[in-house]
């Protein structure tokens, strides 16, 4: 996403990670990890969307 992001010749005004999983939010938003530097460094917004039953195993069986 920050690749990308720098190549563009305009600047993104938001960045956003859009998650499904309550548990990835949580590796991204408060937890000790590399990604949640990132994350906070770089003004990433992340949000948890939710999704049908039926699009969620499709997402996870991909």
């Amino acid at each position: 996403m920050l690749h990308v992001a720098t190549s563009l010749p305009v600047a993104p005004r938001r960045l956003v990670l859009c998650l499904c999983d309550l548990e990835a939010d949580h590796h991204f938003t408060t937890a000790r990890s590399r990604a949640a530097h990132a994350v906070r460094t770089f003004a990433i917004e992340v949000v948890v969307v939710e999704l049908s039953a039926e699009l969620e195993v499709g997402v996870r069986t991909a």
